[in-house]
């Protein structure tokens, strides 16, 4: 424009001549803008967020970055709290709650482990009844820590201590007990069909053993086994693959059940007949497996070696939305991190430790978020409300509502 401009006033050019010039240039700089914004897009859509192959007929996918980038694109809006450690009213107090469950009338059920009972509220926070109590016998429990509830009603509560799943219909009568092979049911989960996943530590010695012990079990409401399935990863020594094969267990409205394992980059999908989906895992910034600290206990059934290896994620669950969430370690602690600090007392650890990360039905890593609530404790995920749970320092029951921005 500035030469046009030199033209004229030379007199050297006309006014037509002025406008043919003036459109030619910005047709120039439109072209020109047109192919930078082009390139630009190209360069963004080249960036892989994620790569993906098919092993074996299934895919498995790499997550590289975040589809959102570093935008948080989901938050919390605090709702109500359940339990108050500073109340004289037993009521409300809560000795290590465990895990919440709500029914389709929308009544809210925590175990209180430490009590050993269930104790039911209104959506208002207001108590309503309770039931159990500790001891072995039927109606009783002495190592509860976790809930769910099925499609009927009945509340399904796992016995550590026992070796068993309890099975209460909704007026918190006692119905029966499932047990299998003696062993202790580590995670639960009720799925739509009204069957029960149920997750057993064990001990996998070799690969001759590994369809004898398959990490996922299906019964029925009668305690029948219908199914097992999950492989566990074999190890070169028996503890490590004991503790290097714990997960944590979710299903979707379709009783696909998502597997996230505690100390493997490995979150798996199956199908409710057991038939394996997807594998994914994501880019993390420390490695599996490095073993940190080695314990021996000895038990009534003889000496177990403890290893503790470094810790990927610390539960799961999905949303309306059918997406997955992870809560994830940002970082490994050390052992020498433990304080005897009230900070230090709670039971995953600092907040900047951890992060949930958010998931696509299909395994694709959309996002990561970081709540100041969130040190590594249980969550719930139902309907459109995130609920946590803090056992060791407050002693009660937060409610979340989750909205996307």
């Amino acid at each position: 424009m500035r030469v046009i401009t030199l033209l004229i006033l030379a007199g050297k050019i006309d006014a037509e001549s002025v406008s043919v010039l003036r459109r030619q240039q910005l047709r120039k700089w439109s072209i020109i803008t047109v192919l930078l914004f082009y390139m630009v897009m190209n360069s963004c859509s080249t960036r892989q967020n994620y790569t993906e192959e098919i092993i074996n007929g299934v895919r498995h996918i790499h997550n590289i970055e975040p589809l959102w980038g570093t935008e948080q694109k989901v938050m919390f809006e605090f709702v109500r709290k359940y339990g108050d450690v500073n109340t004289d009213d037993e009521r409300y107090l809560f000795i290590r709650p465990a895990d919440v469950v709500v029914d389709e009338e929308g009544s809210v059920f925590i175990l209180d482990a430490g009590n050993h009972m269930v104790k039911k509220f209104d959506r208002e926070g207001n108590y309503l009844s309770s039931f159990g109590g500790k001891g072995i016998g039927p109606g009783e429990f002495v190592g509860a820590t976790q809930m769910e509830i099925r499609p009927n009603g009945d509340i399904v509560i796992n016995d550590l201590a026992v070796r068993a799943v309890n099975i209460f219909d909704r007026l918190g009568h006692f119905v029966r007990r499932i047990s299998h092979e003696g062993l202790p049911p580590a995670q639960i989960l009720a799925l739509r069909s009204g069957e029960i996943a149920v997750f057993y530590r064990r001990i996998v010695r070799s690969e001759n053993d590994m369809q004898n012990h398959l990490l996922v079990n299906i019964f029925d409401e009668g305690g029948n086994l219908l199914r097992k399935f999950v492989a566990p990863r074999i190890y070169e020594d028996p503890p490590t693959n004991f503790w290097c094969n714990s997960v944590f267990l979710a299903a979707d409205d379709l009783d696909n059940i998502y597997v996230n394992f505690e100390s493997q980059n490995r979150i798996e999908k199956y199908s409710a007949a057991g038939e394996l989906l997807f594998r994914a895992d994501r880019l993390l910034e420390y490695p599996e497996t490095r073993e940190i600290e080695k314990k021996q206990y000895v038990y009534d059934e003889g000496p177990l070696i403890a290893v503790s290896f470094n810790l990927f994620s610390a539960g799961i669950q999905t949303d309306i939305k059918g997406r997955i969430w992870s809560g994830t370690l940002k970082r490994q602690k050390n052992p020498e991190d433990k304080t005897i600090s009230q900070e230090g007392r709670r039971e995953g650890g600092r907040p900047e430790d951890y992060m949930f990360e958010i998931f696509d039905s299909g395994g694709i890593l959309l996002g990561r978020i970081q709540e100041d609530c969130y040190h590594g404790q249980r969550f719930k995920i139902i309907g459109d409300r995130f609920f946590l749970v803090d056992r060791d320092v407050e002693m009660a029951v937060f409610e979340y509502r989750i909205v996307d921005k």
